[in-house]
């Protein structure tokens, strides 16, 4: 991919991006910044649309979503699924890094831009090598939390709860680590929510117009807005006040 700007989207900071520490390693912020471009390629355009990633083909670093939004596809038989979303400042590719193959589709919901760690040229690192494997380790950790409480998320047996979990997960997710926002544009179709919580489109739809005439959350178009946080996490069954600024979000990673 070139390497060119792509500010048509709103970017993450870099300090609320997943890749940071990382990049930290890699000597973000120190005299020697040509180190820094060849490990790791900064804004890289993608169009709507554009697959990031394709099944099957051979692994050469991990993305960092800088804008947009990307969606990760599971190829099941002659089925597709949407298994995963990745928003702002979020890492893609993590699991491939051991099997040495990418294993799913990954694509651009809208138009977007990723920051690539290529591995090849991590022996430049030098001693700074073992930093980056900690690093590493610890947004490894973060995923792994992430991907447990999907799991839960997905096993809930109630659709009303699925929908309301996922409301507040990407209220937290869109806003890249800061106080959950109020108001967002969903980058994907009701097709793609349907797909990822294992409901029908109807349901999602009844769901949505239940949730709006119950002045919990709305949808309209793409642009969502949560009415009562309080009311969407006791729906969510999430058990936690969602009061602002005072309240930690233990679930925030959802």
């Amino acid at each position: 991919m070139a390497r060119r700007d792509c500010r048509r989207r709103p970017e993450v900071e870099c300090r609320d991006c997943e890749l940071f520490g990382i990049c930290r390693v890699a000597g973000l912020g120190s005299i020697d910044d040509s180190l820094l471009d060849e490990v790791v390629s900064r804004r890289c355009p993608v169009a709507k649309g554009e697959r990031l990633l394709i099944p099957d083909t051979p692994f050469r670093g991990i993305f960092a979503v800088k804008s947009g939004a990307f969606r990760t596809i599971s190829h099941i038989g002659q089925s597709d699924r949407v298994i995963n979303f990745h928003f702002l400042g979020e890492l893609i590719g993590l699991e491939t890094i051991e099997g040495g193959h990418y294993l799913h589709t990954v694509e651009a919901l809208e138009e977007s831009s990723v920051c690539e760690l290529g591995f090849a040229h991590l022996h430049r690192l030098g001693p700074r090598l073992v930093q980056f494997q900690e690093q590493l380790i610890q947004a490894m950790s973060r995923r792994m939390l992430h991907d447990q409480q999907i799991c839960t998320l997905l096993r809930a047996q109630n659709s009303e709860r699925r929908l309301a979990a996922f409301l507040y997960s990407v209220a937290n997710r869109l806003n890249a680590g800061r106080e959950p926002a109020s108001e967002f544009r969903l980058p994907m179709r009701r097709e793609d929510i349907a797909s990822y919580l294992g409901l029908a489109v109807e349901t999602v739809s009844r769901l949505l117009t239940q949730f709006s005439q119950r002045r919990i959350a709305e949808l309209r178009g793409r642009n969502a807005r949560i009415l009562d946080f309080d009311s969407l996490c006791t729906v969510a069954g999430l058990n936690l006040r969602v009061g602002r600024a005072e309240t930690e979000h233990p679930v925030k990673q959802l």
